[in-house]
């Protein structure tokens, strides 16, 4: 019995002195880390448009009108380079207005995308034409009816994403 206390006691010792052998070291920390990032702020000038102020042709707001605006964005407070996108809410304008990117009407657009890169001109300004086409067919008449008297806005809806890359 004796052997056997010895024996577990010898074991005990054995197990005891091989842990203790063994160092865990944990450390814990807890601290503030302050990144600042870089601001990324616009403003665009106006994202209403009443074409009756556009006019550049001799019509009034009628069917046959001609006009252009430019849309202009203020990237001051733009800290990167940022692809942009206006786009042209057509809900609530007759449906045969259509725009355009260039002055001889061909290049018809619903959107206009563009690309502002850091360290150029703070103030971009994209010119957009538009045209009142006149149709001479009942649908036509009848959408244009609606219009009659009223100011016609278009309102410019613009997206923006920092752009990554070639910068």
């Amino acid at each position: 019995m004796k052997k056997k206390i010895l024996m577990i006691v010898i074991i005990f010792m054995i197990i005891l002195s091989t842990y203790l052998t063994y160092a865990n070291f944990k450390a814990s920390a807890t601290g503030n880390i302050n990144v600042t990032t870089a601001k990324f702020s616009y403003e665009l000038k106006s994202s209403e448009i009443a074409l009756k102020d556009t006019i550049i042709s001799d019509n009034e707001l009628v069917p046959s009108a001609k006009g252009i605006f430019d849309v202009e964005i203020d990237f001051s407070d733009m800290e990167v380079s940022t692809n942009y996108e206006i786009a042209i809410d057509k809900s609530n304008i007759p449906n045969n207005i259509h725009f355009y990117s260039d002055s001889a009407l061909t290049d018809e657009i619903t959107t206009l995308s563009n690309t502002y890169y850091l360290n150029s001109d703070v103030n971009k300004k994209d010119t957009i034409y538009w045209e009142w086409e006149f149709k001479d067919d009942e649908t036509s008449n009848s959408n244009d009816t609606n219009f009659m008297n009223k100011d016609i806005k278009v309102v410019l809806n613009i997206n923006l994403t920092q752009k990554v890359g070639d910068n």
